[in-house]
This record gives C-alpha cells, structure tokens and sequence, in this order.
C-alpha cells in the first residue's frame, strides 16, 4: 500500500506495516513508477485543488496506473453545495472549496485527460457499490442546471447520490 500525503505527520511512537510506504507529495508528480498501482482513492481532494491544478493531478494519477487500473474519487457534489464555509453567505464555494463538482464535469476532465471509461456509483450508508445508468446521471444534472441554486439544491439532495467517481485507464 503507497499512501500520498503532502506532509508525514505520524508520530514517531506509530510503527507502519511492512507492506506500506508513504510518497510525499509535491503537488506537481508523485514519485511512484509508472503503470505500477492497481487502485488510486481520493477521498474530499478534488474541490480543494486549484482549478487549473486538476487536469494535471489527473494525468498524474493516470501515469501510475496500470493498464486495468481504476481511480475513484468521492467528492462534494456542487448541486448539492456549497460544502465549506461559504453555504452561509454564497451559492458557489468561496471557502476552503475551489470548486465543487458534478458527475459530468469530472466526467469531461477525465476524458479529456485520457481516461477510457467514466461511472457514477451510488452510495448507501457509506457503501459505493452499485453503478448509476449514466443516462439517468445526465438526465438529471441537465434538469438541475436549469433550476435556482436554493432549489436546485433542495432536490439534488433528494435525487442525487453522493458524487463517488470510477474512472478506468
């Protein structure tokens, strides 16, 4: 197991498994090899990245995965949002947030980056198991945008699984 932190801020008393190595992160590449990890999670990391930073933290995350590698990414979904500070005075995150995401936008950025296949998973009581029809994702996010955000995001709350994101090599 590689873990990817900007800062190691284990206490010294707290010994690692054998099988695990922390990779600092530099923000710009990983050192990890190339096509040599299975599995990339990413859990509350996209919205805090700048906006101009995401496309390459993608590629990144593309280069160590192996041919059959998959990424999945949970991220705050921004029809149900604000998620930082700024749901108490804006309708788009100001805060701690650089931007919030919707299924299709990570969708676009992944593609674009060169990922083959893009799926949104639904989550139940913590569980992302069962794969969304992408129809009914676009379907539904195409509605949303049309909408007001206060109501936009009363109903995405209703009708929208938490965004939890596949994408394959």
């Amino acid at each position: 197991m590689i873990a990817v932190e900007i800062i190691d801020q284990r206490p010294d008393s707290v010994a690692s498994p054998d099988n695990f190595q922390l990779c600092i992160y530099s923000g710009e590449d990983v050192d990890i090899d190339s096509e040599s990890v299975d599995l990339v999670f990413s859990d509350q990391l996209l919205e805090h990245l700048h906006v101009e930073d995401v496309e390459k933290h993608l590629s990144v995350q593309l280069r160590i995965l192996k041919p059959d590698g998959l990424y999945l990414i949970r991220t705050p979904d921004a029809f149900t949002g604000p998620h930082d500070i700024s749901k108490y005075f804006s309708d788009t995150p100001q805060g701690f947030h650089m931007r919030e995401y919707t299924f299709l936008s990570v969708r676009d950025l992944a593609v674009q980056v060169g990922y083959s296949k893009v799926r949104c998973l639904l989550g139940v009581k913590g569980r992302f198991s069962v794969f969304v029809p992408f129809a009914y994702v676009s379907v539904v996010e195409s509605l949303l945008s049309m909408l007001k955000p206060r109501s936009r995001r009363m109903i995405a709350e209703w009708i929208l699984p938490p965004l939890c994101v596949a994408i394959y090599k």
